[in-house]
């Protein structure tokens, strides 16, 4: 009975498509969101807990990191930190270089959370905030990251003006954003 259970930790396993092995992950990370080269990953470290209301496992204690994959003892610690929990939802995407991370976080149980874009250095595995990418935007669950720019969807204002959809869009390590005009019942499509 999951609804019992709080404060569980998790545990990861890596699956080879083609021959079905499962190859457990050191460490307790949940979710892990792996970078396409396969060399980072963004994850959950901590504890979980069953929501009984929505049925699902959320964040508990713990941190959403950047870390090396596959995680190895020896690195454990070299993880770099993007949130602290507890967290009731997050969802992390990466771009098809790697080299681009969106993280969005929810602090309660809603579709509105922050979206933050991170540059991964693919040598250091350092982040960098650029001037300009979103930092903690407020966005509904969902957006689409690819091809150079990432798309979500800004809750309707507290005037009752609508959504909005945002793009961010980057060449190099210059980034720019545009909105569009307010709309209602707007769903960015990945």
């Amino acid at each position: 009975d999951p609804s019992a259970v709080t404060g569980t930790r998790s545990v990861t396993v890596a699956v080879d498509p083609a021959s079905g092995t499962e190859t457990p992950i050191e460490g307790e990370t949940w979710r892990p969101a792996v970078d396409p080269s396969g060399e980072h990953a963004v994850a959950w470290l901590g504890t979980i807990a069953f929501d009984a209301e929505d049925r699902t496992w959320r964040p508990a204690e713990g941190r959403l990191e950047l870390i090396a994959w596959p995680p190895t003892p020896a690195a454990a610690d070299e993880g770099v930190e993007l949130i602290e929990g507890p967290a009731a939802d997050v969802d992390i995407r990466w771009d098809e270089t790697g080299e681009w991370v969106g993280v969005w976080v929810a602090d309660s149980p809603s579709d509105i959370g922050r979206l933050t874009l991170f540059r991964v250095d693919p040598e250091g595995g350092r982040l960098d905030r650029l001037k300009g990418a979103p930092v903690e935007e407020p966005a509904l669950a969902g957006f689409s990251i690819g091809q150079g720019r990432v798309a979500w969807v800004a809750p309707s204002g507290a005037d009752g003006e609508g959504s909005h959809i945002h793009v961010a869009a980057w060449v190099g390590s210059d980034v720019g954003t545009a909105e569009s005009v307010p709309g209602q019942g707007i769903v960015i499509i990945r």
